[in-house]
């Protein structure tokens, strides 16, 4: 999948085009080994993807808001653009290597 590709898939398919969130993205793919950390967790893509690169993305549903709120950690497969989503409450540590797309 391309960049604009995972955009419009998380702006349009899963948000509906919803205001009042925040949307990062990763501005490149990772390896399924990869690890997102925040708080007090690590974070990672489901180990059963047979896919190994996957796309990134963090979804802040209450951006006015202080930390612990609900917020959304989403994988994206690249090949496939199925989508699997944890829930947590607080932002990842690679925060300011994401690129806001809303």
């Amino acid at each position: 999948m391309k960049k604009n590709e995972v955009e419009s898939l998380i702006l349009e398919q899963m948000l509906g085009n919803k205001r009042g969130v925040n949307v990062h993205l990763n501005p490149t793919k990772l390896a399924q080994n990869t690890v997102i950390k925040n708080w007090t967790d690590e974070i990672k893509p489901p180990t059963n993807d047979p896919i190994s690169d996957f796309w990134f993305a963090f979804i802040d549903h209450s951006p006015n808001a202080n930390f612990e709120h609900p917020v959304d950690y989403v994988f994206i497969n690249d090949k496939t653009g199925e989508k699997h989503v944890v829930h947590g409450t607080s932002p990842p540590d690679n925060l300011k290597n994401l690129e806001k797309i809303m």
